[in-house]
């Protein structure tokens, strides 16, 4: 169905009038920035990032590193810079709840911050490889006695449920006393998911809740029947495997972020508003964007300003998907847009974000790094 509802957009999109090339630079080694504008009036900037280019990689970051916290753009970017590994650019990525929490899920080098939800994720493979997909992540625990499955990364534990903390949830885990908690000590470090890990049962405590959480490793609470579950299946200071599975995606993937809808499929407009509601779908509205080309080495950031007289109105998403096609992208997704669109290019925002108090705070970013 939602390949079919794509292709039907197809058919009431009008082709776009060229687009006038205002400035093409290059800012740094393995990046292009172009700025398009038109006489709707649109302002386009687009990004073009060559990932065969030397140490040049992608990064999923949350802002502050914490589940519930949100940050300009730039900030983010400037809260992950180093000097050994500068932030090149960043750009907005998914939307969000007023707590900071992103609306769909997202992983960041190998840890899941929130477990996917049926929207579209771009990511990247630990080769070098970007995906655009629905995904799916399967996890568990094998000790040496059993097996126990995941239920959830960094939410509210409930009934009969073993929920997985990591240090993006915070300081510690904030549940009550009505379970048993694990401190799981990581012996190989989690750079990637679709992958199995050794991890340690250092601690444990019984009954008390809110354990703190360690840089480490991670804290797995269980409640009811899979406390029992998982007692059964391992012991204090064995040394267990956590194992990820992320469908339909077969190699091991260094980070996923969400965003809503998909609107490029194969190199066509494709705007696939049954992922999940959306009612931004039509109207014109500054608009944030990730892409990539047919071989996967070209990936692409694009901002269009709008809500702006005289200067950007902004675009639909079909608009859009169509100005990526034609720029290249073979696949590509629609981020959060409105007052959140911003891109970052060497610490310095490039477009005009529409909000009158300037960039807007956001959940998360897409940040090219240079290793």
């Amino acid at each position: 169905m939602r390949r079919f509802l794509g292709f039907l957009l197809v058919g009431l999109v009008t082709t776009l009038p060229a687009q006038q090339l205002m400035e093409n630079r290059v800012p740094a080694a393995g990046l292009e920035l172009l700025h398009y504008v038109h006489e709707t009036p649109w302002s386009i900037y687009v990004l073009k990032i060559d990932l065969q280019s030397p140490g040049l990689t992608l990064k999923a970051a949350k802002a502050n590193r914490h589940l519930f916290s949100l940050a300009t753009t730039s900030a983010i970017a400037e809260f992950n810079h180093e000097r050994e590994r500068p932030v090149l650019a960043a750009i907005n990525a998914d939307y969000f709840h007023s707590s900071g929490v992103p609306t769909g899920g997202m992983a960041s080098d190998g840890v899941v911050v929130k477990a996917p939800i049926s929207h579209s994720v771009f990511g990247m493979t630990t080769t070098g490889k970007p995906f655009i997909d629905i995904i799916d992540l399967e996890s568990r625990i094998a000790g040496k006695k059993g097996t126990v499955s995941i239920d959830a990364y960094n939410t509210p534990r409930g009934e009969n449920q073993t929920i997985l903390y990591n240090p993006f949830y915070g300081r510690s885990t904030r549940t009550n006393s009505w379970g048993n908690e694990y401190f799981l000590r990581y012996v190989d470090w989690p750079y990637s998911l679709n992958d199995t890990l050794r991890m340690v049962v250092q601690a444990a405590q019984y009954g008390v809740g809110d354990m703190p959480i360690p840089d480490d490793g991670m804290i797995l609470s269980a409640h009811g029947s899979a406390a029992t579950d998982f007692s059964q299946a391992v012991s204090l200071l064995d040394t267990i495997q956590y194992i990820t599975q992320v469908k339909p995606v077969r190699e091991k993937i260094a980070f996923f972020i969400t965003g809503l809808p998909r609107i490029v499929r194969d190199g066509r407009v494709s705007v696939e508003a049954d992922e999940g509601p959306n009612r931004h779908v039509e109207p014109r509205h500054p608009r944030s964007a990730v892409g990539y080309d047919a071989s996967g080495r070209f990936v692409y950031f694009i901002v269009v300003d709008g809500r702006q007289t005289g200067y950007s109105v902004g675009m639909s998403l079909a608009e859009l998907a169509e100005f990526m096609v034609k720029i290249g992208v073979h696949q590509g997704l629609n981020l959060d847009g409105g007052g959140s669109t911003a891109l970052v290019v060497n610490r310095e925002i490039v477009n005009r974000p529409s909000d009158t108090t300037g960039e807007r705070a956001v959940s998360n970013a897409l940040l090219v790094i240079r290793e």
